[in-house]
């Protein structure tokens, strides 16, 4: 510390966690009418494939302390974490439209969203969640 007396040091730690899943949504689509547009909803699965995590530690004050190496921030972890479920559940819903270009050809537009129904990790408060948004290119034989 200062003049070789100890004092308060305020840290601050970032995490940057990244989970990268394979999903599976099965959705019931109901059309209304021959308007094109239609409301759509079902359960979504999510598989983990990957998880990593990096935490940061970083001086905040007081002005001019630092770690042994002179910078202010430093690295506590940086791997693969072990915090995620293998298997994600939640509802999928949403809406979407239809636009015929001809007999055999349709563009479609679908925005939907993800309600989680479990955390990410048996020991956090994380859910994902989020909004999606699909254009497709429907073909009939």
């Amino acid at each position: 510390g200062r003049d070789l007396k100890p004092q308060a040091l305020t840290l601050e730690d970032d995490l940057d966690y990244t989970l990268r899943t394979i999903g599976l949504d099965l959705m019931a689509v109901f059309a209304i009418g021959r308007s094109g547009l239609s409301v759509l909803a079902g359960p979504a699965l999510g598989f983990r494939v990957t998880e990593s995590a990096t935490v940061t530690e970083r001086i905040v004050s007081p002005d001019g302390a630092t770690f042994i190496d002179g910078s202010t921030e430093h690295v506590v972890f940086d791997g693969e974490g072990e915090i995620a479920r293998s298997l994600h559940a939640g509802i999928r819903a949403g809406a979407g439209y239809t636009l015929r270009l001809n007999r055999d050809l349709a563009l479609g537009f679908e925005l939907s969203w993800l309600l989680p129904l479990q955390t990410v990790g048996e020991d956090n408060e994380w859910k994902t969640t989020g909004a999606r948004g699909l254009v497709t290119l429907l073909f009939a034989w």
